[in-house]
């Protein structure tokens, strides 16, 4: 857990991954938001997909589709391959204002 505290996407990523699966720590969906987050926010694609479904399903976050899709759009763009079918899924059920304030805060990372 050390490196993941030392601020390396990388094992922050797989923490999150640990806690998501309960492997070698107890499942705790919130635990595994807060460690993907850490990532994400450095840019880690695999990172981005999975807090945009976390956010998209309300996986230990609040369920918020306007920041899933701005995970998801990251996530796009650092050529995650999956990031594209969430995108549609978002563009299904979001307004258009949304999706641009998705695109806003996207742009504001």
């Amino acid at each position: 857990m050390s490196a993941a505290e030392a601020g390396h996407r990388d094992a922050q990523f797989y923490l999150g991954a640990c806690y998501s699966k309960g492997e070698g720590v107890p499942e705790d969906e919130s635990e595994a938001a807060k460690w993907y987050k850490a990532a994400a926010e450095q840019g880690e694609p695999m990172a981005q997909f999975n807090l945009s479904v976390a956010y998209f399903c309300g996986y230990g976050v609040l369920l918020d589709r306007i920041e899933a899709h701005k995970w998801a759009s990251l996530a796009a763009t650092g050529g995650y391959p999956g990031a594209q079918k969430m995108l549609d899924k978002g563009g299904n059920v979001l307004s258009p204002d949304q999706i641009a304030e998705a695109q806003l805060r996207a742009a504001n990372l």
